[in-house]
């Protein structure tokens, strides 16, 4: 059955975005409207950045900064658990 997608109405630096999502991504796209509104005003409230839009660019960038490196310690977590599984000498539970 196709869900039609109803409007969320977030907040960001005040002022309300309405944004069409199925009722499964409500939730979390309340959670990230909420970070990006933290974001930019931890960046607006430093005095440094002026204009919401370049508080936005700015806000993007820190998070875009963010996932890459949680991307990386993930492969690098990825990585070594790769080697553990096949050098016996890292298994915890030797043969």
């Amino acid at each position: 059955m196709n869900e039609k997608p109803s409007p969320v109405k977030v907040q960001i630096l005040g002022k309300e975005y309405p944004i069409s999502c199925s009722e499964e991504e409500q939730h979390n796209l309340l959670i990230a409207a909420r970070y990006l509104d933290s974001k930019m005003r931890q960046i607006r409230d430093t005095g440094r950045v002026i204009g919401t839009e370049r508080i936005a660019v700015m806000a993007a960038l820190n998070i875009a900064n963010e996932l890459a490196q949680i991307q990386n310690e993930n492969k690098l977590l990825l990585e070594k658990l790769s080697a553990g599984a096949t050098h016996p000498q890292y298994n915890a539970n030797p043969a």
